[in-house]
């Protein structure tokens, strides 16, 4: 009983060989009978042990192609019939030893020495296992209907179709290189990431300020520098970047990533303070512009008390209109550029 499991599961489990581009040859042995009532089945009783040799050859794991001969002899009648034919195989399970198979095929039937022949329909099914990973055991059973054949003497009956049934087993030999399995691709190990080196924050003018923090970078060497890397007569000005739209005073939310930067560093050196500089294009005159700017600076400098808690004692606004363009006037972009607001820092 063990052994039968065993086997069982052997059979279960273990792969076939892929038979894919493969040729194989073969031969078979069999049992076969006529079946149904009619003058052929009468007079043949029984039948004699037939044999038959095949070639095949797979298109791909599972679709097939038979060329083969299967030669039939009868009891009690001097009958024999030669049948060559082609047959289209079908494998169902294409990953394991076992596996069953089914076909359909036209064959050519001779009978008494070729004297005579008709066109055969043949139909197999049954199963297969690879004994070895170049030999198949295969056991099927097989309909065979003969179309229209006479048999002449006292059983002829011109036009009558005759069925043989029966079953043979054969052993087919595979040779030709066989296709290489797939190897699954290897796990490739993802290499831990090096994090980017942190840039080296320099002190290009040698004042004891890093480059990050010096908000006057041109400094002599030696100066006497404060906290943010200016001298006492220096003013820091802090560029906000925040433009606004021909004649009007409102700060968008797409400029509060950049003065939140200006409200963290004045937030870092509470000794400072700072005038919100308010400039305009050269649209309109000098005076509407001039008292548009100041509504600018006012603008950014509520924006930085109300948004970030900024005291207001530590600001102040101022607009100087036109008078101080950093783009030329004469193109839209320019103009844009021009409706700016500054910071300037002071201790």
């Amino acid at each position: 009983m063990r052994f039968v499991l065993a086997f069982l599961m052997f059979v279960s489990v273990a792969h076939a060989a892929d038979r894919t581009g493969q040729f194989g040859l073969g031969g078979s042995l069999g049992y076969h009978n006529p079946i149904f009532d009619n003058d052929f089945h009468d007079a043949v009783q029984g039948s004699e042990m037939d044999w038959g040799f095949h070639g095949r050859y797979h298109f791909n794991s599972a679709w097939g192609i038979e060329v083969g001969h299967q030669r039939y002899e009868f009891d009690d009648a001097d009958y024999r019939l030669e049948s060559t034919g082609v047959t289209g195989l079908y494998r169902f399970n294409t990953v394991n030893r076992f596996s069953w198979i089914a076909g359909l095929g036209l064959s050519h039937i001779d009978a008494y020495n070729g004297e005579d022949w008709r066109m055969g329909y043949n139909a197999l099914a049954g199963a297969e296992y690879d004994l070895m990973e170049c030999l198949v055991l295969s056991g099927t059973a097989e309909y065979l209907r003969v179309s229209d054949f006479p048999f002449g003497g006292s059983h002829s009956d011109e036009g009558e179709s005759n069925t043989v049934l029966g079953a043979r087993v054969a052993l087919t030999w595979y040779f030709g290189a066989q296709k290489e399995k797939a190897q699954p691709a290897p796990v490739k190990r993802e290499e831990p990431v090096a994090e980017a080196a942190a840039p080296v924050d320099g002190d290009d003018d040698q004042d004891g300020v890093l480059n990050s923090k010096d908000k006057c970078p041109n400094s002599k060497p030696g100066s006497t520098v404060n906290a943010y890397g200016c001298v006492k007569e220096e003013k820091a000005e802090i560029k906000v970047n925040v433009e606004f739209e021909s004649g009007k005073a409102i700060v968008g939310p797409a400029y509060r990533a950049q003065l939140k930067e200006l409200a963290d560093f004045l937030n870092e050196h509470k000794g400072t303070t700072a005038v919100i500089e308010g400039h305009t294009d050269n649209t309109g005159s000098a005076a509407l512009n001039k008292k548009l700017s100041l509504a600018r600076a006012e603008a950014v400098k509520t924006y930085l008390t109300q948004e970030f808690a900024i005291e207001s004692r530590r600001l102040s606004a101022e607009g100087f209109g036109p008078s101080k363009p950093i783009a030329d006037n004469k193109t839209l972009e320019g103009r844009a550029h021009n409706r700016r607001v500054m910071a300037v820092v002071a201790e």
